[in-house]
């Protein structure tokens, strides 16, 4: 359900003519729930403070759907912040265009985003962000699963659900001036018809097709260092190498942390320190996202009536709890295994 609460006085500014979008304007409010409830239909559920009075508050928003990206302008003339649940839907870039604009990424430390510079939204993460005066905002969403059409067309050996990207705010070298630029081109380009409905379907694609490339090639995710000819540096640790090959082994996935510890006749805790120092994870955590990974390979090979289940795959890849596994999945790739066994 929505929250809005109110905090210190900000005066209202009237609102500013022929902003970015006009065209696609989705609302324009004078009520702070009716901008909440609004905007959780653009955006995702999220809360909101207010830092003014009531009586000051006023919004309005607009979106351009692009088919798998989107493009967005925020205009709220009172200072807010934005409580935002985690999603698995999409990444988004931020682009303050005025105002003071912060960044907490899952109740860690507040980052400030000045204008000129950028914040990524990705998936699966909380996120607070907090304007402590009036603001107008660029934004451009992907959704994952066009990131990840997007990547298998890139480079086909990559491509590997889900693609996490970092949640990181500031300049990234060029990659401000870069979505900027972007950004600010295909709004004016929408704005040239007014809305994507009045658009040729070829210039759409075209603009969506550059929009992912740049969050693809601009922004650090899982597979950028590779996408970018960037090679992993080797694993130094003897111990940690000889683990990952009892894992990948025939009766890897069954094996437990203890079981793979004696094995190297080391403590468990000694494996773990081991774990953290080269792939900042524990070996469980690491032998989970495995089992997950060959569960989720098995189930997308699945053919309809050749006798797989979803209990099989489970037991065959570790997994001596279908219940449990069935929420770990979910977790992991937005879906019920059975759905991805459908598919």
């Amino acid at each position: 359900m929505a929250r809005v609460s109110v905090a210190a006085c900000t005066p209202a500014v009237p609102f500013e003519y022929n902003h970015p979008l006009d065209g696609c304007r989705r609302f324009s409010t004078n009520s702070p729930r009716e901008a909440v409830r609004e905007a959780t239909k653009l955006l995702s559920p999220h809360q909101l403070t207010l830092e003014g009075d009531l009586e000051d508050f006023s919004a309005r928003a607009s979106r351009a759907d692009l088919g798998g990206a989107s493009l967005y302008h925020l205009d709220y003339r009172t200072g807010v912040t934005f409580h935002c649940s985690s999603q698995s839907t999409y990444v988004a870039v931020l682009l303050p265009m005025s105002g003071e604009m912060s960044v907490r990424y899952d109740h860690g430390a507040t980052v400030d985003v000045p204008a000129g510079s950028l914040a990524v939204v990705p998936a699966e993460c909380p996120v607070d962000i907090a304007f402590r005066r009036p603001f107008s905002l660029l934004s451009a969403s992907v959704n994952t699963d066009t990131l990840l059409s997007g990547l298998r067309a890139f480079a086909p050996d990559l491509a590997t659900e889900p693609l996490p990207f970092r949640p990181i705010c500031g300049t990234i070298g060029g990659s401000s001036e870069m979505f900027y630029g972007l950004v600010k081109f295909a709004a004016a380009l929408v704005d040239t018809y007014r809305s994507p409905a009045s658009m040729p379907y070829r210039l759409i694609d075209n603009l969506r097709d550059q929009i992912v490339s740049t969050f693809l090639l601009g922004l650090p995710h899982a597979q950028s260092g590779p996408l970018l000819g960037q090679s992993e540096p080797p694993i130094a640790s003897r111990v940690v190498r000889q683990s990952l090959e009892l894992m990948s082994s025939e009766d890897g996935l069954h094996r437990s942390i203890t079981e793979i510890a004696n094995r190297l006749s080391i403590s468990v805790r000694a494996l773990e320190l081991a774990f953290r120092k080269e792939l900042d994870c524990t070996p469980r955590t690491y032998l989970q996202r495995l089992r997950l990974q060959r569960a989720h390979d098995e189930l997308g090979r699945a053919r309809p009536g050749d006798g797989t289940t979803v209990t099989a795959v489970a037991t065959r890849c570790g997994f001596g709890h279908t219940g449990r596994f069935a929420a770990l999945y979910r977790q992991t790739y937005g879906v019920h295994p059975s759905d991805m066994l459908r598919r």
